[in-house]
């Protein structure tokens, strides 16, 4: 309260810095340690146990804590031990550097990009090269497809078969030997940080698929047991640590009614703090009328949130979906039936728009005593979504009024969410929101056949990614049983 002005001083610090310094708080807090307790030691020991992401985080919170003692408006009894200089924490994460890439190299990324960007690709027919058209692929794969054969040239150059500063020989591409020396120099960091074997099974699946296209029949000659190998064979049965937070998140959740109440009450939380600001918008211009006053942006990404999360805590479809719903039109994804006596809210969710092809027609998103989707999404079409397209997009051709968040980029929405659901207590993702709604229908008693549906995933799946809801469920029906064993025998 006091970094973020709400006891009358400045504004140290804007929401969206807040999440690195709420996340480590609560690491704080399920530790028992007090502000005052943070030292450098306990702060190491912390960081110690995160993976990369959170440490990236919690950098950036011990570097901005460590300024406070030199700022009169926090009381220094609320403010960490902490010595920034002395903490190894302020360094950057090791990060892969690419060489420089040659012209002729480069030419042939921008050509092949261009080719798949157009849903374009060559196969063999007997003795003849013919192009075959393909459906268009997104610019975010676009993106990791480069990204992988930018791994390909580093690979080159460190293994001398070309350089920066000379011209680039084709013929080297050639050889199947590549991928294997590939993968051993990038799994013995000779390309620096060494990637995870997922991460370079991607990249090899890439890169043979690029060099297919450059010599044609080049990916026959790749063994198939190369899949096999350690250095890119995929480990289903490893536990990493993103899963363990994921599962621990998970089974927190379906066992804390609190966290379930704050969770489903999101939706009108964010109406609540939005709603003020948005019926009186025109009152809070800047006074040197230069754009929106923070007021007004805030008020507007509430209103976004209110929407999203009236959809996704009751219909967790995913983020990149719900961004291409469409609110007007001849065919809009969201209704408002006028006949419907219960107040539901419709989703018309089409197969194009949903990762794996599934969709989902006629979905009703009923309203309970707190929340009504139907209102909120009402409420943000006639008074946020007119100000959104008006005043959230830089560009004129940028704006899309048909679409639910006109326009918005995907990346944008993910920040808002991220920058208000941590003021409010929470560290849910949008993603997130996904397995909280499996594991707590799991835990409910729904099958498994019946979520995987729900998600619009397999069955397998569903299964990978949610069988430890049944696992705990039996484990602590066991540990019941024992209990009342003991009881038995009067233990």
């Amino acid at each position: 309260s006091h970094v973020t002005g709400q006891r009358g001083g400045p504004t140290i610090w804007n929401t969206y810095d807040l999440i690195p310094i709420q996340a480590l708080a609560n690491r704080c807090r399920a530790r028992g340690v007090g502000p005052k307790q943070l030292t450098n030691e306990v702060a190491e020991e912390i960081y110690a146990e995160l993976e990369k992401e959170a440490q990236r985080a919690m950098r950036r919170a011990i570097a901005w804590l460590a300024e406070l003692p030199n700022d009169d408006n926090v009381p220094q009894a609320l403010v960490p031990s902490l010595n920034n200089t002395e903490l190894p924490l302020t360094s950057g994460a090791s990060r892969r550097v690419v060489p420089p890439v040659a012209i002729g190299f480069q030419y042939l990324i921008e050509l092949y990009l261009a080719q798949i960007s157009e849903g374009k690709t060559k196969l063999r027919f007997g003795k003849r090269l013919r192009e075959v058209p393909t459906g268009k692929i997104g610019k975010a794969r676009v993106k990791n497809i480069k990204g992988a054969l930018l791994w390909l040239w580093h690979g080159l150059v460190v293994m001398n078969l070309a350089a920066s500063n000379r011209a680039f020989d084709p013929t080297c591409l050639a050889d199947e030997n590549l991928v294997l020396d590939l993968v051993e120099a990038c799994a013995g960091g000779e390309l620096g940080p060494v990637s995870d074997t997922q991460t370079r099974r991607d990249r090899v699946n890439v890169v043979i698929s690029f060099l297919d296209w450059h010599s044609p029949g080049f990916s026959a000659r790749i063994p198939s047991g190369l899949f096999d190998s350690t250095y890119i064979g995929r480990k289903t049965d490893e536990d990493t640590e993103n899963r363990q937070m994921k599962r621990n998140a998970c089974l927190n959740f379906i066992h804390d009614a609190e966290l379930q109440r704050r969770f489903f009450l999101m939706p009108k939380t964010f109406y609540d703090q939005a709603m003020p600001t948005i019926d009186c918008f025109d009152q809070h211009f800047r006074a040197d009328g230069n754009g929106l006053s923070k007021k007004q942006n805030r008020a507007l990404e509430l209103g976004i949130l209110a929407a999203l999360a009236a959809i996704n805590t009751l219909f967790p479809a995913r983020l990149i979906t719900i961004n291409q719903f469409r609110a007007s039109g001849p065919n809009p994804n969201v209704r408002f039936p006028e006949d419907n006596r219960s107040g539901c809210l419709v989703l018309d969710i089409p197969g194009h728009i949903v990762k794996n092809g599934a969709n989902a027609a006629g979905v009703q998103l009923r309203p309970n005593s707190s929340v009504s989707p139907r209102e909120i999404l009402r409420w943000y079409l006639d008074k946020v979504h007119p100000l959104v397209l008006r005043f959230k997009h830089k560009h004129a051709n940028l704006r899309q009024p048909e679409l639910l968040f006109t326009g918005l980029h995907t990346d944008t929405i993910r920040r808002y969410w991220a920058c208000h659901v941590a003021s409010i207590g929470l560290t849910v993702t949008p993603h997130m929101c996904r397995h909280y709604a499996a594991s707590l229908l799991l835990h409910n008693g729904a099958s498994m056949a019946d979520v995987a549906v729900f998600l619009g995933i397999s069955e397998k799946v569903a299964a990978k990614n949610y069988a430890f809801v049944s696992r705990a469920q039996k484990i602590q029906s066991m540990m019941d049983v024992q209990a009342s064993i003991y009881r038995g025998v009067q233990l």
